[in-house]
C-alpha cells in the first residue's frame, strides 16, 4: 500500500511539477536561443489569442476615447461612425502582429515593458488600418507613407504613444527581427512572482522581465492540452 502511494505520488508531482516545468524550461531556452518551431511547438496561439483579446479591445477603446475628447463636435462624430468597424479590426490586426514566435521573443529580449511593447503595436495597427483624414477609398494613403491623418493621430492619442514608424514595411520588418547586438535576457525562477491553480490540468504564473521586479509583468497560464503542457493564455499588466 505504502510503494502504491509513494508511485502514486510520484505520478503526480511528475505531472504537475516536472512536466510543465520542463515546457517552461524550453519555452525559456527557445526564447533564449530565438527557436521559433521549437517556441510555435509549445503555445497554443489560437486560445493565447483569446486571452489577450479583453486587453487589447479595452487598449484601442481607450484610444478611441482620449481622441474623441479632444476632438468634439464633428470630428468626435465622424470617429464614433468609423469606430464601430474600426476597432474590431484593429484588434484582430494587433492580436495577429503581437502572437506570433518571432514576436514575442522581441517582446522578451527588447528593453521596456510589455506594456510599452503592446502599446507600440497597437499603435502601428492603428496607422495602418485607419486612412488618412477619416475616410476610405481614394483618401486612404498609399503604401510605404505614413498615415498622418485620423490613423496617425489616434494612434498618438494612446497612453505612452510615440512617433509612429517611417513606413509599414519598415514596422513589419522591425517587429520579427529581434535587436541587433541586443544581448536578450536570461529569464529564471526568480523571475516568477506568482503561481496558482485554475483547474485540474491549468495554472498561471506571473512573470517578470527583471528578476527584481516585485510583481509581474505579464501572467501565463500554462494547460495540458494535446497530450502535454503548452502555453495557453497571456495576461499583461496595463
Amino acid at each position: 500500500m505504502k510503494r502504491i502511494l509513494a508511485l502514486a505520488v510520484i505520478a503526480i508531482a511528475g505531472f504537475y511539477v516536472a512536466w510543465p516545468a520542463w515546457s517552461g524550461y524550453v519555452i525559456r531556452d527557445a526564447i533564449q536561443s530565438k527557436d521559433t518551431a521549437r517556441l510555435a511547438a509549445k503555445v497554443d496561439f489560437d486560445r493565447v489569442q483569446a486571452s489577450l483579446r479583453p486587453t487589447v479591445t479595452r487598449k484601442v477603446e481607450e484610444g478611441f476615447d482620449r481622441y474623441q475628447s479632444q476632438l468634439g463636435g464633428a470630428g468626435a462624430m465622424i470617429l464614433g461612425q468609423l469606430r464601430k468597424d474600426a476597432v474590431p479590426k484593429i484588434v484582430e490586426a494587433s492580436l495577429k502582429a503581437l502572437l506570433t514566435p518571432d514576436m514575442i521573443i522581441r517582446i522578451t529580449s527588447e528593453g521596456g515593458s510589455i506594456k510599452d511593447s503592446l502599446d507600440r503595436i497597437m499603435r502601428e495597427q492603428i496607422g495602418r488600418l485607419l486612412p488618412a483624414g477619416g475616410a476610405g477609398g481614394d483618401n486612404a494613403a498609399p503604401s510605404g507613407q505614413v498615415r498622418q491623418g485620423l490613423g496617425g493621430l489616434l494612434g498618438k492619442a494612446l497612453p505612452g504613444a510615440a512617433p509612429a514608424p517611417a513606413a509599414p514595411e519598415a514596422a513589419a520588418v522591425a517587429a520579427t527581427v529581434p535587436v541587433a547586438g541586443s544581448p536578450g535576457r536570461s529569464l529564471s525562477v526568480m523571475n516568477i512572482k506568482s503561481f496558482s491553480f485554475v483547474g485540474p490540468v491549468s495554472f498561471r504564473v506571473g512573470v517578470a522581465k527583471e528578476s527584481t521586479a516585485v510583481e509581474p509583468d505579464i501572467t501565463a497560464e500554462m494547460s495540458f492540452i494535446g497530450g502535454d503542457w503548452k502555453l495557453t493564455g497571456l495576461v499583461p499588466k496595463l
